[in-house]
């Protein structure tokens, strides 16, 4: 459910700054709710820690290759993990 309002947001928003932050928020409370579920489901250490990687991972991928364009709101997706400068799809406008 929270991946789904998420989701939503980032594409009808025009925000750029606003999305910034709720995105940010929803990764916090993705890593929690996930790490919960790991402890909850093996109630071993070992288990949370894999969990923990695994988000963090996750995370870290999210930050890098997800911008916002300040000009006109869009919300890029990079699947280039080297390539930060990007042009925006929505305006052109490089990034």
């Amino acid at each position: 459910m929270l991946t789904v309002a998420n989701t939503l947001f980032l594409r009808l928003s025009k925000d750029a700054s606003l999305k910034r932050y709720t995105h940010r928020l929803y990764l916090a409370a993705f890593a929690l709710v996930f790490c919960l579920m790991v402890w909850v489901g093996t109630h071993q250490m070992l288990g949370l820690l894999a969990g923990l990687f695994t988000v963090g991972f996750y995370v870290i991928t999210q930050l890098r290759l997800v911008a916002f364009c300040d000009r006109c709101g869009a919300t890029l997706y990079s699947r280039r993990w080297g390539l930060k400068n990007r042009p925006c799809q929505g305006c052109g406008d490089r990034m």
